[in-house]
């Protein structure tokens, strides 16, 4: 639904995001987001991206920790997946998702969402 899919449990309420959620910034060019156990599991999506450096400077233009203060955690021959901080990166072919958990509270360590590991091995570019 977002460029890509993931797997998610049986039971998970899930929602496709079109309008820009408020927690995203400007140019978020879809989400999808699934609820477990209280804490909620985002793949939001940026489109149109030229290359890794354009992906690198929306991303801090934006808050979010660049490509270049990331941590290559795979490098395959169509995407890249970074760990930035509370953030998972796959860059790819001009187009970058951020995949990240939250609670009520706000964004939380991946490491502190049991189901995100999963989330992340089972999500797959198109």
């Amino acid at each position: 639904m977002v460029g890509g899919s993931f797997e998610y449990p049986d039971g998970a309420s899930v929602q496709k995001t079109i309008e820009y959620p408020g927690d995203w910034p400007d140019g978020i060019t879809d989400e999808v987001r699934f609820s477990y156990q209280g804490l909620t599991y985002s793949v939001a999506a940026k489109a149109d991206l030229r290359d890794k450096g354009e992906a690198s400077a929306w991303l801090k233009s934006n808050g979010f920790p660049d490509l270049g203060s990331a941590q290559l955690v795979e490098h395959a021959e169509y995407n890249s997946e970074y760990k930035a901080g509370d953030y998972y990166y796959i860059y790819g072919e001009s187009i970058l998702y951020i995949l990240s958990v939250s609670n009520d509270k706000g964004i939380i360590p991946p490491a502190n969402a049991p189901l995100f590991r999963h989330f992340l091995t089972s999500f797959a570019p198109d």
